[in-house]
């Protein structure tokens, strides 16, 4: 493009063409395709999402899609089936500003500016990065502005910001040092929290440094040479397509199990995504990139139909709901549980927390003698309660905050304001004059162990911490979540208010209505689904030898959910006629109601 601009030859037009004739036949192709087979397996409710994603995707808008839907309740990447795409967008999107950076940077002393430009946007982008992923993580990995330092390196590169050396041996060095770097980030770097800011500097100068390497002009490196061997330069040339099939066929492959995946699985995905990223390469990338099968007007007039085709797709989800009319009748009764909470609002907000405004469920003329204090697993309950205190003349404070352990003095890493939200419940609970009932209810083996899921079993802790916000070792969360727990029931009992103690709720690691709907479809039993009492055991071993080893007190109620749920083999996950569980590990109103007896409310 520089040349292009100092020779006078650039077009905007021209540059655009060669953008959507390298990416954008064999992206519709992969979105149609991936269309057709979810229209075919997906719930209404996640081909609702999958629509959505759909149009994002389309307008090359998906990362702020994922931006905006990202959080507790987010679909899980194991059923998120064009999570991928959001790079893509990034990449788009850079391209429609960086054309008119170009532009303005070489009007400016001739492009003098340029390259310094180039380093200042650079260095605001990995700045803002490492400012976003403290608290705006969500901002850090999908946006642009967070984003844009890693393309431009890419410019720095090409441009040669970066000089040349004419010796050989710097840029062995540097192949070496970028080749382990990249090793390195592979095996360090497991989840997203620990994956951005500075951090991500070793993997992208890591392949900066191999990029260089291959620039010298005294011939290939060493690093060079091992990486132009032929089968890897033809997953270089097929890595787009391999890009754009390999989640899709990972996620619908996992959909309909009911099991762990096993290295036949991931045998059958690395096979099947080659052989088709090679097709798409040989029979849609490569026709398309040549001009002679394919006009500019061809190539422009038929992104514009593709897209239009893609969009249609997508707003037929959306309108229709997901498309239930695919299902029986039995099936979609497995979606359609009461709401658990009448005023979802009340879980807590920023505004809440430091505005001290929290609901107040039951009878609204007399004061609160009952508080709930939890995460979204209290809020299961809080629909049930709201009915019950209602109807006997009493009141209840909720205090919810998802993905917040309700004890004093420890928080979230993932939610900014879960501290403050547990010091202000703590607070306010031990002030109140009329308070004398606290229930505690929560995912505890969330914030340890993570969330629960048999198909993908690398998914990230929901981090546990402290008042500092900083990752700790295990061994510290455990101390961390153990003095808190002690803490805040010692401080409770000591101040005369009765704690009810509910212990964790089975977490199945399955989607129970959609496992239940496959099973139906399947011709199989689908209220025969059940999960290991000693899975339950050992995935909350920790929090229950912590709640185990408090001291007795008639002030200290424990409230068992296995002993409605389980028995002594087995959890089960539905009543013979509805599910019991919303998702994985969150109770339906069904589910809920056979705990609120456990409570004595009164």
């Amino acid at each position: 493009m520089v040349s292009e601009i100092k020779e006078g030859r650039f077009s905007i037009v021209k540059f655009y063409e060669r953008r959507l004739r390298r990416l954008y036949p064999a992206l519709f192709v992969t979105l149609m395709v991936t269309s057709i087979f979810c229209a075919m397996i997906l719930t209404p409710d996640d081909f609702l999402y999958f629509s959505k994603a759909l149009l994002s995707a389309t307008l090359f808008l998906s990362n702020v899609f994922f931006y905006i839907t990202t959080g507790y309740w987010a679909t899980p990447a194991s059923s998120n089936i064009l999570l991928h795409i959001w790079s893509l967008s990034i990449e788009e999107q850079f391209y429609i500003f960086f054309p008119l950076f170009l532009l303005l940077g070489m009007r400016l002393k001739r492009g003098g500016y340029l390259k310094i430009m180039l380093v200042i946007f650079f260095f605001i982008s990995l700045f803002l990065n490492q400012w976003a992923a403290a608290d705006h993580l969500a901002a850090a990995f999908f946006l642009l502005p967070a984003r844009a330092w890693e393309l431009l390196l890419g410019a720095i590169l090409a441009l040669g910001v970066l000089p040349v050396s004419s010796r050989k041996i710097w840029h062995e060095g540097a192949g070496l040092l970028g080749g382990g770097m990249i090793l390195t980030s592979i095996f360090l770097y497991t989840d997203v929290a620990n994956s951005l800011g500075f951090t991500m500097l070793v993997p992208c100068l890591g392949a900066a440094l191999v990029i260089y390497a291959g620039m010298a002009p005294t011939g290939p490196t060493f690093v060079s040479r091992m990486i132009g061997v032929s089968p890897l330069v033809m997953i270089g040339r097929i890595s787009y397509s391999l890009y754009l099939f390999h989640w899709p066929i990972i996620t619908l492959w996992t959909y309909r199990l009911d099991r762990p995946t096993n290295n036949m699985d991931i045998f059958l995905w690395i096979i099947s995504s080659l052989v088709l990223s090679y097709f798409s390469w040989r029979f849609i990338e490569t026709p398309f990139r040549k001009s002679v099968y394919f006009s500019r007007r061809i190539i422009f007039v038929s992104a514009l139909v593709g897209a239009m085709v893609l969009t249609l797709f997508g707003l037929f989800g959306v309108t229709s709901n997901g498309w239930p009319a695919r299902y029986p009748e039995l099936a979609l009764k497995f979606w359609s549980a009461a709401p658990v909470n009448p005023r979802p609002q009340c879980m807590a907000s920023k505004a809440m927390v430091t505005g001290n405004q929290y609901c107040t469920y039951g009878s609204q003329t007399v004061a609160p003698t009952w508080a709930l204090w939890g995460d979204s697993h209290s809020e299961r309950l809080v629909g049930l309660l709201d009915e019950m205190a209602s109807s006997r003349g009493i009141a209840l404070t909720y205090f919810g905050h998802g993905g917040c352990p309700p004890f004093g003095g420890i928080g979230n890493i993932g939610q900014p304001t879960c501290y403050q939200h547990n010091q202000q419940a703590l607070g306010d609970i031990l002030a109140s004059k009329t308070i004398k009932n606290v229930i505690l209810s929560g995912y505890y083996s969330l914030y340890l162990e993570g969330r629960f899921d048999l198909l993908d079993q690398s998914k990230a802790v929901d981090v546990l911490t402290d008042q500092r916000r900083q990752l700790l070792s295990r061994e510290k969360m455990i101390e961390v979540y153990g003095n808190a727990v002690r803490s805040t029931v010692s401080s409770l009992i000591a101040a005369g208010i009765h704690v009810h103690l509910v212990y964790p709720v089975p977490d199945t690691g399955f989607d129970v209505p959609k496992a239940m709907v496959r099973h139906l479809m399947a011709g199989q039993d689908p209220f025969a689904l059940t999960v290991p009492f000693e899975q339950y055991k050992k995935r909350n071993q920790v929090i229950m030898q912590i709640f185990d080893e408090l001291p007795d007190s008639p002030l200290l109620s424990r409230i068992y959910p296995a002993s409605v749920l389980c028995d002594s083999q087995s959890c089960r996950t539905s009543d013979g006629q509805v599910p019991l569980y919303h998702d994985s590990n969150h109770l339906s109103a069904d589910g809920a109601r056979l705990l609120v007896p456990l409570l004595h409310f009164e």
